[in-house]
């Protein structure tokens, strides 16, 4: 943005008799201005300001009373009712122009001049700093914006300087607005950017670009350095912020790029900050140095996104469904549905999907969709006697949010006339990371339906055991990481053999995730584990091959081997 206060000002200072009292002088028509030989001005800029000084006298003679800062009137005060001003920002000048309805007594009219010439240039710096904070700084939180931040990189690029450029995104802010009315979630930003502050060293700025991007500028270049800052910031959210009575754990995703070596101008270097972001929220990973080979996987996303909006349309996704062995009887018991995406002949994995649904607002499209096509699966299959206990299906912690999970799953039970007992909702560890106390609300609202809540990939999230504890749990699922480490090390033994015995203990079903070796099944068995689900017995199976796997082995006991 061009500097408000300009190089040179032009003071011109009119009465009624048209008299120049500063460095020019014109004619009462407006037809000549003579300009100072000092100045240099080529022909063309004295015919631009000449129309200035001619349109500035018109909207000033308009506007009586008031004074004229490019066309924005405010109210004349402090200044001589019968002077008008008007400044207009001209190139490298500020041209200040005065009308005077009265003539000034010849007593002390110099003096005048100079008080009023000098208020006029006091009140443009006050002008001035107000509109620097305007276009440099947020408002909310008093930190610099995305174009001080720009004219800082710029300054530096032109002073050859080395610097890093360290994003910090807030992880689901579009959760916590669900959750948070717009008073306490302007808090939380306050105290979000003002945590960020406190991690800042002497030389280091701040920005805001928007309500969930923060871009920290440091002229530290050494990677080593740089990981610990990442620490230090990412250590500061390990704890909750307090805001309206409530506990909100805040998640961030960091993003790193380096001048020269990440890109040679400012918005390079920005969307090259925004293609690591977008890499660690597909990767799960918390902090991303920018590569150049990030910008494959950014053109990759931004296809998924467009296809993924179609894909209902086309009909290109559909539901598989996993057998859940009981691992005594060695007989189907339930199973899980899982979501699969067929695009154009190409199986897009649900880990790339779903971040990117969830990202772009697609989750609670997508979530009715499931939740409906699966209930009304389960209601066919249990009058057909395919399924003996549940079925089971997957929630997001941005569907669960952001929906209302629990009126949308009531419903679809009474539309396809199904008894709650008989689906699952299985959760992460994840989900109470926002809003613990909701979370607990909305999953004894689905037990109230009768509708049993499993946890999923147990063990690789964050309080375990508590979670437990807290939540009121039918179902651990044991994540595959330990099942397939239980025939091969003490660690993962021990693990999986506390989870089963603390469950039995407490009348908590367990289901091992990804059993693939009869050595495993074995070993499980041994363990006192009592469901488990895998490649050992059955792949994820469409409607078909489900219906056929289910009336081959419901009355016998299966000997199973790799499917």
């Amino acid at each position: 943005m061009r500097e408000i206060i300009k190089e040179k000002i032009f003071g011109i200072i009119i009465d009624k008799n048209d008299v120049v009292l500063n460095s020019f002088g014109y004619d009462k028509n407006f037809t000549k201005i003579d300009f100072d030989e000092n100045l240099k001005l080529k022909n063309y800029l004295k015919r631009e300001i000449m129309m200035i000084i001619e349109s500035g006298l018109k909207r000033a003679r308009i506007n009586k009373k008031k004074l004229v800062y490019s066309g924005i009137c405010i109210e004349n005060e402090g200044l001589n009712e019968n002077v008008n001003l008007f400044i207009e920002f001209f190139l490298d000048y500020t041209i200040i122009i005065f009308e005077r309805n009265e003539e000034i007594s010849n007593e002390g009219t110099d003096n005048n001049v100079k008080k009023l010439f000098k208020y006029a240039v006091d009140e443009l710096k006050k002008a001035n700093t107000r509109l620097e904070r305007i276009a440099y700084y947020d408002e909310l939180t008093g930190i610099s914006n995305i174009y001080y931040l720009k004219e800082l990189i710029n300054s530096s690029i032109n002073k050859k300087e080395e610097f890093t450029l360290m994003q910090i995104k807030i992880e689901r802010l579009n959760i916590i607005k669900e959750i948070l009315d717009r008073k306490h979630l302007r808090e939380l930003i306050k105290d979000f950017s003002n945590l960020l502050k406190n991690t800042l060293k002497e030389d280091e700025v701040i920005s805001k670009i928007d309500d969930e991007n923060f871009i920290i500028f440091t002229h530290q270049i050494n990677k080593d350095d740089i990981e610990l800052k990442c620490e230090s910031i990412k250590n500061i959210f390990k704890f909750p912020i307090s805001n309206n009575d409530l506990e909100v754990n805040l998640n961030v995703k960091i993003s790193i790029v380096s001048y020269p070596k990440n890109g040679q101008y400012d918005d390079e270097l920005i969307k090259n900050l925004e293609i690591g972001i977008m890499n660690g929220i597909n990767k799960k990973e918390t902090l991303t140095f920018f590569k150049e080979e990030m910008k494959e996987k950014v053109k990759e996303k931004i296809y998924i996104e467009n296809a993924l909006i179609k894909a209902l349309e086309k009909k290109a996704l559909f539901m598989n469904y996993q057998p859940q062995i009981d691992l005594l009887s060695s007989k189907i018991v339930s199973c899980e549905s899982l979501l699969r995406w067929n695009n154009e002949g190409v199986l897009i994995s649900p880990n790339k999907f779903i971040p990117v649904a969830e990202e772009i607002g697609y989750i609670a499209i997508l979530g009715d969709w499931v939740i409906n096509t699966v209930f009304e699966q389960a209601s066919k299959w249990f009058r057909q006697g395919l399924i003996h206990d549940f079925i089971s299906f997957n929630v997001s912690p941005s569907q669960f949010y952001l929906q209302n999970i629990v009126g949308i799953i009531e419903n679809a039970l009474n539309v396809n006339r199904l008894d709650g007992n008989k689906v699952c909702v299985e959760i992460t560890e994840g989900l109470s990371i926002l809003n613990e106390d909701k979370a607990i609300r909305n999953l004894k609202k689905l037990k109230d339906l009768g509708v049993k809540i499993a946890i999923d990939d147990f063990g690789i999230g964050y309080s375990s055991f508590n979670y437990i504890k807290k939540f009121p749990i039918d179902i651990v699922k044991i994540d595959k990481s330990f099942i397939d480490g239980i025939t091969k090390n003490n660690e993962d033994y021990n693990i999986v053999k506390a989870t089963i015995d603390m469950c039995n203990n407490s009348n908590i079903k367990i289901i091992a995730e990804g059993i693939e070796e009869m050595a495993q099944h074995q070993k499980l068995v041994s363990m006192g584990c009592t469901h488990g689900q895998g490649y050992y017995y059955s792949k994820p199976l469409n409607i078909y091959e489900y219906e056929n796997f289910y009336q081959q082995n419901k009355n016998k006991t299966i000997s199973f081997e790799i499917f």
